[in-house]
């Protein structure tokens, strides 16, 4: 933070999103503010038919998901690149990305 204690930066550029058991059929939704409080971005993920989709539309840098006990997929989606961490899979979109269909 700087002298005025407000964030110096943007929480949407770069946003981890961490998904921890997610049952079939249920869709969660979540909000990164902006530094003034205002939204920033949201998105929502659904299990669904073997995998994920995730939406967060208008999303304008990179961000991600971290499926939390995960550590293999079939599709990552378009242009989304994938790590594996001790955590679980890392899928990042690119910017400019605001849906992903994750194939497990």
């Amino acid at each position: 933070m700087g002298k005025s204690r407000s964030p110096d930066y943007d929480y949407t550029d770069g946003v981890c999103f961490h998904l921890f058991e997610l049952e079939e059929g249920l869709t969660i939704r979540s909000v990164v503010p902006t530094p003034q409080g205002g939204t920033g971005l949201e998105a929502a993920f659904t299990r669904d038919q073997g995998g994920f989709s995730a939406e967060a539309p208008g999303a304008r840098k990179p961000w991600g998901l971290c499926l939390r006990g995960i550590h293999t997929l079939r599709e990552p989606g378009p242009g989304a690149q994938v790590r594996d961490s001790a955590a679980g899979l890392l899928v990042s979109a690119p910017a400019g990305t605001d849906t992903l269909r994750i194939i497990l």
